[in-house]
């Protein structure tokens, strides 16, 4: 409906409406509810009368139910005029299907010429093909708790969940019906686990009226076990800002495989100041406190700490810079800056307020001057880079130390497994033990685990066996000789072969497996298997024919024959020889030289001792013999070219002109396994002048790794120690730099031809 539009004249629009009493509320205006202004029971019938406000404009004034029927009044008024008129009123009975009408109303709700003749009991009473609509009576009404959560902290599976336990429902009837069957329940159990478990419980009702009711409740037991997980340490920046929602929460979860995180703990924090930087650091401590939870309170610590502590906390000026640590002077005290003051100098400041405790790597009033550390060239032997903490020596190799100041000794980790190490620069050498060979002297008798000699009556006597594919077998005497049996005496860690026998010398004969015939030994190899042979277990022996053999096992060596020197055996096994220390000579190395040979110690003084010498190197120069390092104040001679080789030299003055050259080498004797090689040295005078050139040989051991299982005998015979004379010519290019008193020589080029 539309309300007239009568003059430009303010009105005040009413509605008066008559329905019945208990269909008042299904009223909308509009689609809502009505704002009653008044409202009054009409005498002797079950009508009421109500007032209502309304607008000059399109209205639409509606029931729910659309087979109730009400009367309206449509009217307004003003200071100087008014009008009415009626709204309509259903006259004639159109019945509209309503399923949700009020119990007893007295309307056909469902349309079928009936009124109020369904119960509530699930079943189509009046054949119409539905259930439960135009209800006589309201059915029974359930009032309880649908849904129970329970936590406990014992066994989820003892929680006494009974209808006692957790209460029944409350039951509301029409006033019209009493309750016929009293209110019961059926549980049906759910899922269980350690976490909790899940039970469904039915209650039921029905009342005189012929109505039922009936509604579920679920009912959950937890186990509600929480981990914490607390917030990480924070660093705030200026201004900061120290609440939780910045810095950082405890967060609350379940403890696996479970899910319940609730109830919620109670959470709560204290704050301590750690330090008394400008901007300070603080200790939060965080205390959780369970709620209902099972387990007990847990404390929790997180730092606060400041990016930069020398900031102003209000301002976020910066007071001190670089590596300063910044504290305000009423903070602290002696005691609290003594531990500072090994590494931290204490500065005033501008302002009287705050001090400034510069680090290693600055000065100055507020530590503003930075301190390149390096700038002193710390690093006596290696490169200097800046740290925090001032600096850091990379050192060159063969240098040791904070300041690369001290040269290193190869020898102190004990590498020569079963020898002597002889420290040289930046590397070391073994002078390994009867029996053992290698870079490190751990070849030798660790071989003797695959071979053995039994049934012998003696160590060094007996059936030779090799352990092969998990199982002991003999050798056969096919092509056995001397070299052969040479090889299997020192794999056992014997010096050689005796003598071999038969196998009527054997205490009992052997059984079992043949492994090996036709030997091919050269005596270099390091074990047996490495000679040449017809195959393992391809023999075509018998047992009658077991080599067996009786082992050398003196030692030369062993009553320590080389009084100031090293021993070692001789290769033609029948002696020993003697590497004599710099200033001894003789067979025994027992022959002191005289006065100290003045080529011994290359930069420095040679001091003759009881049993040896020892070197005083000038400045700038270590290493036993004086033979290595340079200083800024020498004489530095580069030789770019002589003889295709690169040469370094350094000496101590422009006088001192006769150095020893770089050693040369020549190729190791054999192809394979243990052999020797020489080097050579010069020291001359004059260079062109062969005459004042003095030379020095030596005799290294080699070892070019195992041969293979055939291999040709070796050509080279052992190498002598023999005089060097240089066969070629070349060109010497000289560069001379000389710093002592600031002096730079100017590059002077030589040319120098050599007719040696």
């Amino acid at each position: 409906f539309n309300g007239p539009t009568m003059s430009g004249t303010s009105y005040m629009i009413y509605i008066n409406i008559i329905v019945d009493t208990q269909l008042l509320q299904g009223l909308r205006l509009d689609g809502q509810a009505l704002m009653i202004l008044d409202q009054s029971p009409i005498p002797d019938t079950n009508f009421t009368g109500l007032i209502i406000r309304a607008t000059r404009s399109s209205h639409s004034l509606r029931h729910i139910n659309p087979n109730v029927y009400f009367s309206a009044m449509y009217y307004a008024f003003s200071y100087a005029e008014s009008y009415g008129m009626p709204l309509g009123i259903n006259a004639r009975h159109q019945c509209v299907m309503y399923m949700n009408s009020m119990a007893g109303n007295g309307i056909d709700d469902d349309c079928d010429g009936r009124i109020d003749e369904e119960k509530a009991n699930g079943i189509d009473d009046d054949g119409d093909g539905r259930i439960d609509e135009d209800l006589a009576t309201n059915p029974p009404k359930l009032i309880m708790q649908t849904y129970v959560d329970i936590r406990s902290c014992q066994d989820p599976n003892t929680v006494d969940v009974t209808a006692s336990a957790i209460g029944q429902p409350q039951v509301m009837t029409d006033p019209r019906c009493n309750v016929a069957i009293p209110l019961s329940s059926i549980d049906t159990a759910g899922a269980s686990s350690p976490c909790g478990r899940t039970v469904q419980r039915l209650w039921t009702i029905s009342d005189t009226c012929g109505n039922n009711a009936s509604v579920t409740q679920t009912i959950v037991v937890g186990y509600p076990e929480q981990v914490y997980q607390p917030p990480a340490d924070f660093t705030y920046k200026c201004p900061a800002s120290f609440d939780p929602v910045s810095t950082g929460q405890i967060q609350v979860t379940a403890k696996a495989p479970c899910s319940f995180t609730y109830p919620a703990p109670v959470i709560q924090y204290s704050d301590e100041k750690i330090s008394n930087y400008c901007s300070p650091s603080y200790k939060r401590t965080w205390t959780i406190t369970p709620s209902a939870v099972c387990g007990n309170g847990t404390k929790f610590v997180q730092y606060l700490r400041p990016e930069n502590a020398n900031m102003a906390p209000y301002s976020c000026e910066p007071l001190c810079y670089n590596d300063a640590l910044c504290y305000y002077n009423n903070s602290y005290n002696a005691s609290t800056v003594a531990p500072l003051l090994s590494t931290y100098k204490p500065y005033g400041s501008s302002d009287s307020n705050y001090t400034c405790f510069c680090g290693p790597k600055s000065t100055g009033m507020r530590c503003n001057t930075t301190i390149i550390a390096c700038q002193s060239n710390p690093c006596i032997h290696g490169t200097c880079s800046e740290t925090a903490a001032g600096f850091a020596c990379q050192c060159s190799p063969g240098y040791e130390g904070v300041q690369c100041q001290s040269e290193i000794n190869e020898c102190a980790s004990n590498p020569c497994s079963n020898g002597q190490c002889i420290d040289l620069f930046s590397k070391f050498v073994c002078h390994c033990n009867y029996g053992y060979s290698g870079p490190l002297c751990n070849q030798g008798p660790a071989y003797t685990q695959s071979i053995r000699l039994i049934n012998g009556g003696r160590n060094d006597t007996g059936a030779v066996q090799i352990f092969y594919n998990n199982e002991w077998g003999t050798v056969c005497n096919k092509g056995f000789d001397t070299l052969d049996g040479n090889v299997i005496c020192r794999q056992l860690g014997y010096r050689r072969m005796l003598q071999q026998l038969n196998t009527s010398a054997l205490t009992s004969p052997v059984t079992g497996r043949i492994w090996l015939a036709g030997l091919t030994c050269y005596g270099y190899e390091v074990q047996v298997t490495e000679c040449g042979h017809g195959g393992f277990g391809q023999t075509g022996c018998l047992h009658d024919r077991d080599v067996v053999l009786r082992c050398y096992d003196y030692n030369e060596c062993a009553s320590n024959p080389c009084v100031n020197g090293y021993c070692s055996h001789s290769p033609n096994d029948n002696g020993y020889t003697c590497s004599c220390f710099g200033s001894y000579t003789g067979t025994n190395c027992d022959a002191p030289l005289s006065n100290c040979n003045s080529t011994l110690c290359t930069f420095g003084t040679c001091i003759p001792t009881a049993n040896s010498f020892t070197c005083n190197c000038a400045n700038g120069f270590s290493g036993q013999l004086c033979d290595t390092g340079k200083i800024a104040d020498t004489l530095f001679i580069s030789i770019l070219h002589y003889d295709n080789n690169f040469l370094n030299f350094n000496i101590l003055s422009p006088s001192m002109c006769t150095i020893w050259s770089e050693w040369e080498e020549t190729a190791c004797s054999v192809s394979c396994g243990p052999g020797f090689k020489n080097r050579t040295r010069s020291k001359c005078a004059s260079p062109n002048v062969p005459s004042s050139c003095e030379y020095q040989s030596q005799t290294l051991s080699c070892n070019l790794g195992a041969c293979p299982t055939t291999l040709p005998p070796p050509t080279t015979a052992l190498p002598t120690t023999q005089a060097v004379t240089p066969t070629t010519s070349g060109t010497i290019s000289i560069h001379m730099w000389y710093s002592q008193g600031m002096l730079l020589m100017s590059f002077i080029l030589i040319a120098l031809i050599l007719a040696i």
